[in-house]
This record gives C-alpha cells, structure tokens and sequence, in this order.
C-alpha cells in the first residue's frame, strides 16, 4: 500500500472539516512543501509533494471519530 501524500490529506481530513489547524503538517514535512494559509485557516501545498506520508500519519484530525460524532 502506497504512502498517503498531501492530496489525501487534503481530502480526507482538510475537506471534511476535520483539520483542527495546528500546523503540524507544515512542520513535519521533510521538503517544505507545506505551508499554513492564515485567511483559510489550513494547510495547502506550494511544492511537489514527494509523497513520503509524514503529514498524513502525524495529522490529529484524522483521529476524529466522524462516524460516532455523527
């Protein structure tokens, strides 16, 4: 199974709402290629992601029980 990369964090945590904005994405991220948008209050990409999965396995949103909130 390939490594989750932005896009997928993107998707399953940005877009759901699920992103508690705590940047520790843009830390993590070995190339840099994320960065915090203050007017969006979220993460977004600048660079080519090299697909590497940090920011995806290190994002606390996606710890959010969505389906038990529900």
């Amino acid at each position: 199974m390939a490594s989750k990369n932005f896009s997928d964090l993107k998707k399953n945590i940005i877009d759901k709402g699920l992103c508690t904005s705590c940047g520790t994405c843009v830390g993590v991220c070995p190339v840099g290629c994320i960065h915090f948008d203050y007017d969006q209050e979220e993460p977004v990409l600048e660079d080519s992601c090299t697909s590497c999965g940090v920011c995806f396995q290190v994002c606390p949103g996606g710890e959010i029980p969505l389906l038990e909130m529900e």
